[in-house]
C-alpha cells in the first residue's frame, strides 16, 4: 500500500473523463506492480472463478474513502491500483468497518449484490486491508429457484416410487391372493361333480400372507372339505334309500 502513494493523488473525475490523465495514471500504477502482485491477483481470479463470485477485491479503508489494491475483474470496469471511491451504505455506517462486515445486500450501479468483507491482518494482528466479496443476488435467487425445482422433482419422483411400491405390495399381498381364491371358488362351483375332489383348485391353493387373507383361504378349504363330506354322506343316504325302496317294491310285487 505504501507504493500506492508513489502514483500521486487520484482524481476520480479526471480518471473517468480525461483519457490522457487515465493513461498516465495507469502507466504509473502498472509500473509498481511486481511479480508478487500479479501472483496474488491470479490467486484472487482462481478463487473468484472457482466459487462463482461476481466481484473479489482488496481495499484499504481510510475514513470515508476506500483505495483499491487489487480487483479481480476482467471487464472494463476493473478498478486500477490506487483508485479511490467514497464509502457508502452499511460500510460507512459501521463503527469499525476495518474489522470486516457480515453479509449485507446492496443495490447500486454495480447491480443487486450480497457483500461481505474480512480483514487482512499484519503480524501484530492489526487490520491493514479488507478483502471484499460480492455475489450477485440474481444468481443467488436463480440458484434457489433451481434448488427448489430440483427438490420438488426429487420429492415427486420419490412419491411416485413409493406409490408404485405400495401398489405392488398391495397387489402381491392382497389382490393376487384374493383373485386366486375367487378363481378357485368359481372352478369349484363350475366343475364339482358331487364326488370328493382331492386335487381341486381350492385344495391346491397355497396362500401364505400371514393375515386375514390366509385365514379366509383356510376357511374356504375347510368349507370345501365339509361340502364334499356332506355330499358324500348325502349320496350314500340317497343310495341306501333307493336300495330300500327297490327292495320294498320287489316285496310288494311278490
Amino acid at each position: 500500500y505504501s507504493a500506492v502513494k508513489q502514483i500521486g493523488e487520484y482524481d476520480e473525475e479526471s480518471y473517468q473523463n480525461n483519457e490522457a490523465y487515465r493513461a498516465a495514471y495507469d502507466a504509473k500504477a502498472d509500473a509498481i506492480k511486481d511479480e508478487r502482485y500479479y501472483e496474488m491477483l491470479d490467486t484472487l481470479f482462481d478463487i473468484k472463478d472457482s466459487n462463482g463470485i461476481t466481484y473479489l477485491y482488496v481495499q484499504k479503508l481510510e475514513g470515508d474513502q476506500c483505495t483499491y489494491i487489487m480487483d479481480a475483474d476482467r471487464s472494463e470496469e476493473q478498478c486500477q491500483l490506487g483508485t479511490t471511491h467514497k464509502v457508502s451504505g452499511p460500510t460507512l455506517e459501521a463503527e469499525h468497518p476495518e474489522e470486516g462486515m457480515p453479509a449485507f445486500i446492496t443495490s447500486d450501479t454495480y447491480g443487486w449484490l450480497c457483500t461481505s468483507t474480512e480483514p487482512v491482518r499484519d503480524d501484530a494482528g492489526k487490520p491493514v486491508a479488507l478483502v471484499g466479496v460480492d455475489v450477485s443476488m440474481d444468481d443467488i435467487m436463480q440458484d434457489r429457484a433451481n434448488y427448489l425445482r430440483s427438490v420438488t422433482l426429487i420429492m415427486g419422483l420419490t412419491v411416485i416410487v413409493l406409490v408404485a411400491v405400495i401398489l405392488f405390495g398391495i397387489t402381491r399381498v392382497l389382490i393376487q391372493p384374493i383373485n386366486k381364491l375367487t378363481d378357485a371358488a368359481r372352478s369349484f362351483v363350475r366343475d364339482h361333480s358331487g364326488e370328493q375332489t382331492v386335487d381341486s383348485a381350492i385344495s391346491k391353493l397355497n396362500i401364505r400372507t400371514g393375515d386375514q387373507v390366509e385365514t379366509l383361504c383356510e376357511s374356504v378349504k375347510q368349507m370345501e372339505r365339509d361340502i364334499n363330506s356332506y355330499i358324500a354322506h348325502l349320496t350314500a343316504v340317497t343310495a341306501e334309500k333307493e336300495r330300500i325302496g327297490a327292495e320294498l317294491n320287489v316285496a310288494t310285487q311278490i
